[in-house]
């Protein structure tokens, strides 16, 4: 136990890696999801029609995965859409 003990960080290094880590794992306020487009980069009819497409088809993935998830045991959440971001992270 003790070998044990002695490989753990210190506390105060731990507190760090939890406030990394924490941090790291936050949405911003700002945050946009898939299928989102609070931006109106288009005006044009025709992309008008794709990004409502897309908002549907991305709409009536989000319901078929939580109809799936009332069925299962353990619910499959992570790449609801709901919780995807559009941006990259690290």
């Amino acid at each position: 136990m003790k070998l044990i003990m002695d490989t753990l960080p210190c506390m105060t290094q731990m507190a760090i890696q939890i406030g990394v880590a924490h941090t790291l794992s936050e949405y911003p306020a700002d945050e946009v999801f898939i299928g989102q487009f609070p931006m109106k980069l288009f005006t044009d009819e025709p992309s008008l029609k794709v990004l409502k497409q897309l908002t549907d088809d991305v709409a009536k993935i989000g319901i078929e995965i939580d109809r799936r998830n009332k069925k299962w045991k353990f619910p499959y959440k992570y790449l609801h859409p709901k919780i995807v971001a559009t941006r990259i992270d690290i």
